[in-house]
């Protein structure tokens, strides 16, 4: 048995405490490095999503309020392919609130305005600065028509648009639940998520079965496991589902 005794007010612990210590100070370093390496090792990878906060660019494109308010943007050069001839962008306003307010006088008309981009997987979205929408004064146009693609069913997610595409990370999940849902009740477009078996994702915005907008009826059925069976829409870049939110359908995992 050791006769070391160690003393606080001395300025030095016995060699033999000393050591001890040490030894349990280093287990105890080694096994935090540990355990903070398996815990993210652990967490969900996030998606490549990006929010260009702070970076102001300028668009000039054919503004639409309905369902939701989007711009369209000719491509440049030549087209071919199946790419279509316009690039399409979400439009919302700053925090948690849809762009109704600020676009809905230019509906149709071809305008420019100044946003930060919001962008994931090919689908991009702008946050629109107030009150930079100016008239081009050029002829209104008309609203494109949409290429059907026959009616779906699938299994997804709806989740709030803005969030998703790069907001927040991760924006989806019941870990997101409370803040889409207030995205979606401040206007903000409602996307069904789905994921095919390698993981690939695919985006279809949500209108009732007249092409109007359902973010209050899907507010219940945000960030669940939920069946839609509709008829899908094709409006240029942009996947478009239509079907009554009442016969929607949540799946329990139970």
């Amino acid at each position: 048995m050791s006769k070391e005794f160690y003393i606080g007010y001395m300025g030095e612990a016995p060699q033999g405490i000393a050591r001890f210590v040490r030894g349990k100070i280093i287990q105890i370093i080694v096994s935090v490095l540990f355990l903070a390496f398996g815990l993210a090792w652990g967490q969900q990878h996030f998606f490549a999503a990006t929010f260009e906060f702070g970076k102001v660019r300028s668009f000039e494109g054919i503004v639409f309020n309905e369902p939701y308010p989007m711009l369209r943007v000719k491509r440049p050069g030549k087209i071919s392919g199946s790419l279509s001839q316009f690039s399409n962008y979400s439009l919302v306003a700053l925090g948690k609130f849809g762009a109704n307010e600020l676009v809905k006088e230019f509906h149709g008309q071809s305008v420019s305005l100044d946003g930060s981009l919001v962008y994931q997987d090919g689908q991009a979205m702008i946050e629109v600065v107030a009150g930079s929408l100016k008239s081009l004064n050029r002829e209104d146009q008309k609203m494109l028509a949409t290429e059907s693609l026959g009616r779906h069913r699938f299994i997804g997610e709806i989740v709030d648009s803005k969030c998703y595409l790069g907001v927040m990370n991760p924006g989806a999940t019941k870990t997101h639940k409370s803040c889409a849902i207030r995205c979606v009740s401040g206007g903000i477009p409602p996307v069904l998520m789905v994921r095919d078996e390698h993981g690939r994702a695919s985006y279809l915005m949500l209108v009732n079965e007249q092409g109007k907008s359902v973010n209050e009826q899907v507010l219940g059925m945000i960030a669940e496991p939920v069946l839609i069976e509709g008829e899908v829409e094709k409006l240029g870049d942009t996947l478009i589902l239509k079907a009554n939110p009442e016969d929607y359908q949540l799946i329990t995992t139970e």
